[in-house]
């Protein structure tokens, strides 16, 4: 797994006009908070994300003041538009990054965009434990 992890609490850098009512906007940058969680492409739990993919992107973008969910933001990463689910009031989308490739993130709040880049880990770290010699392992009793 890998989050991108870019709590892209953006510097104040304009904004549009509004309330800060979902959707609108305060004046001050959104907080922009972005989670990548990655598989390798042969290891890809079933259903986790359809084939060809090996990545779930979640992003949040708030109103920085009220903390309110901005629904109407146009939200992608590596140019694949993210989906607004009211559900989970956060941009969600499925999008295939390779180990050591180029991950960028792009939101337009108010007609303002945020941009960050980073770089996707890599390797995929082993499981280390449990052990596989330990299947029956239990718990020490509490007193």
């Amino acid at each position: 797994m890998t989050s991108l992890a870019a709590a892209c609490l953006l510097a104040a850098c304009g904004g549009g006009g509004g309330d800060g009512l979902a959707g609108g906007s305060s004046g001050s940058a959104p907080y922009i908070f972005a989670s990548l969680v990655s598989f390798p492409a042969a290891a890809v739990p079933p259903g986790f994300v359809p084939p060809t993919f090996n990545t779930s992107a979640s992003v949040q973008v708030l109103d920085d003041s009220s903390g309110v969910p901005i629904a109407n933001a146009s939200v992608s990463v590596n140019g694949v538009v993210l989906t607004y689910s009211a559900a989970n009031q956060d941009y969600e989308g499925n999008i295939a990054i390779a180990p050591g490739h180029g991950v960028t993130l792009s939101a337009n709040v108010g007609g303002t965009t945020y941009t960050v880049s980073g770089t996707q880990l890599t390797s995929y770290p082993a499981i280390s434990a449990p052990l596989a010699e330990r299947h029956g392992y239990r718990s020490p009793q509490m007193s």
